[in-house]
């Protein structure tokens, strides 16, 4: 199966479809993407969540993996979505800023409506998290980066990234978010994490900024899991 998450920075059309659609996701999970683009598409499984009818999160599936909403659903919590198929489920984020809550408060909300979903072992937390442990110092330790990733790593979920790549949090060394489309201001902010034993079975690339920034500030994460 293959996952792709990408904040597409509106207007997912044309061009910019074209350009992910090339790469044949299985589950295609757009952050900042419109509702009317969404249930425009040939998708067999479509589903949007928004305040914002031009910006919100969205999931498209394709093939015969039984995508389907997850009973527990809550689309009070901003903004996630849980999916369940026939292989994996997958939590799929974009992490907002929400009745003036911090993006780590909002990520705390939805890791405590689905912390059953992402104990599975055959579970992934993927999406844009707007997070990096460089902001840190910034806030308080309850809100950190830090605190969250390691929340995560107690249900068993790490970032997929991290893992295989041998890196640190914060010493990351491709970048995600490219701030105003600029090559030399790149952060890493958007993440997969899984179990340790599904991350055996799975292949993560980032995009290359050269290929990317012309259709959005950020480049797609692209997750490869063997059937």
């Amino acid at each position: 199966m293959r996952i792709i998450s990408w904040n597409c920075n509106m207007a997912f059309r044309g061009a910019k479809r074209d350009a992910i659609m090339a790469h044949k996701p299985d589950l295609l999970i757009l952050q900042e993407s419109a509702k009317a683009d969404i249930e425009k598409s040939d998708a067999t499984f479509r589903h949007w969540v928004g305040n914002n009818p031009h910006k919100g999160l969205g999931v498209l599936g394709w093939g015969d993996h039984n995508f389907r909403v997850a009973d527990n659903y809550n689309d009070s919590i901003h903004w996630a979505i849980p999916i369940e198929s026939d292989m994996v489920d997958v939590l799929a984020m974009w992490a907002h800023k929400d009745a003036g809550q911090t993006y780590v408060e909002g990520l705390l909300n939805t890791l405590s409506h689905y912390a059953t979903l992402l104990r599975k072992d055959d579970s992934l937390f993927i999406g844009d998290m707007n997070n990096n442990v460089r902001w840190d110092h910034k806030t308080k330790k309850e809100w950190q980066w830090a605190t969250y990733v390691e929340k995560l790593r107690k249900l068993d979920k790490h970032s997929v990234w991290h893992k295989t790549k041998g890196e640190e949090h914060g010493l990351e060394s491709v970048s995600t978010l490219f701030w105003y489309r600029q090559p030399e201001r790149g952060y890493h902010i958007d993440y997969v994490f899984g179990s340790e034993s599904l991350i055996e079975k799975a292949k993560i690339e980032i995009g290359a900024h050269q290929d990317w920034l012309m259709h959005s500030d950020h480049v797609p994460l692209v997750l490869d899991i063997e059937d």
